[in-house]
């Protein structure tokens, strides 16, 4: 989808606001804000930073929710539709 251009808007969450730049395209569908937009107007925020290098004590702790991970019996074909592009 090919942008038509750009405009700036001030978006505003409770007492916080960010200015923001949207694409505009030629579609009737809801604006969608960013992560960086999200975190400054209050919307999300990081609140916990792990470390990923070793993830054995994560596994062993909830051994129920990563057991047959990537278990898949039998042949498994994954197509996509024509027209997808694939990122």
């Amino acid at each position: 989808m090919e942008p038509k251009g750009t405009t700036k808007l001030i978006c505003q969450f409770k007492d916080s606001e960010a200015e923001t730049e949207f694409q505009v395209i030629e579609k009737d569908s809801p604006a969608i804000l960013g992560r960086l937009e999200c975190t400054e107007l209050g919307l999300v925020k990081r609140i916990y930073k792990g470390d990923c290098e070793d993830n054995t004590d994560v596994l062993k702790e909830f051994d129920d929710v990563f057991n047959g991970l990537g278990c898949i019996p039998g042949v498994v074909g994954i197509g996509n539709a024509p027209e997808s592009a694939i990122l």
